[in-house]
């Protein structure tokens, strides 16, 4: 009995193994099926469908052993010419490039992303192109706002991870920053008032915060710390531009 026991444990065992092995090959095969397109038919694409298949190609690294990701991985694997990838990069993947019904739309997402890199003081025509990635539930949306479709380096551009209610969960400016100066254009008080503003609009809608600034090469730290249901917040302002280049919410 006991014996058939371990017989039947070890075969969960090596199931589960070859479920990993069986997950991490799709993984790596779905990617370079995306590379090979992109290889052949990028060129063909719109600027706006190259950043997503750029992006694509990357947001695999997430595929698990779903529905989804199989019709995912099975139409772009049978894609053979570059108006058919048009059409796939346009096409609903819920958990991958949408959202399921009842939570922030793609569409939304990509609206409130614009919305957001504006106000940080960013110029989208500067940063036109957006690519979006679903993650899935209620874990809400990565976002990409870059300058130069499918390029890997670090270019202008600002990545977002957005709750499912559009509120800034982090936020990175992806370029180099502000030349330093001598003397810094924006104050300290002004620095914390860009900041809360921010913060309030975007990050914590509810309740006051009491932000510090503190001074750094080319950006001043400014801390905001809200009520005690509120996550504390850190955000960079651009010590000569007032733009934001970075926020980041902790858990308390």
């Amino acid at each position: 009995m006991k014996r058939l026991v371990l017989v039947a444990l070890l075969c969960v065992l090596l199931g589960a193994v070859a479920f990993a092995e069986t997950e991490d090959e799709a993984r790596v095969a779905l990617q370079n099926t995306l590379m090979e397109l992109e290889e052949t038919y990028g060129a063909e694409l719109l600027p706006e469908e190259q950043m997503q298949l750029s992006f694509l190609i990357d947001w695999a690294d997430r595929y698990v052993e779903s529905e989804q990701w199989a019709q995912f991985a099975e139409d772009f694997g049978q894609c053979q010419d570059a108006q058919k990838l048009s059409e796939l990069l346009n096409t609903d993947y819920m958990g991958i490039n949408q959202a399921e019904e009842g939570l922030m739309q793609r569409e939304e997402a990509r609206q409130r992303s614009i919305e957001i890199v504006q106000a940080a003081g960013f110029d989208l025509e500067q940063m036109p192109y957006v690519s979006l990635g679903s993650k899935g539930g209620w874990n809400g949306w990565e976002v990409r706002v870059s300058q130069i479709p499918g390029e890997e380096q670090r270019t202008p551009g600002v990545m977002l991870d957005l709750a499912n209610d559009g509120a800034v969960r982090y936020m990175e400016y992806l370029g180099e920053p502000t030349e330093a100066a001598i003397g810094a254009a924006i104050s300290e008080q002004q620095a914390q008032e860009i900041a809360l503003a921010f913060m309030t609009q975007y990050v914590n809608a509810e309740g006051e915060a009491a932000c510090t600034a503190q001074a750094e090469d080319s950006h001043w730290k400014v801390t905001c710390e809200g009520q005690a249901d509120q996550q504390p917040c850190e955000v960079w302002i651009d010590n000569q531009t007032g733009a934001v280049l970075l926020v980041e919410t902790f858990t308390r």
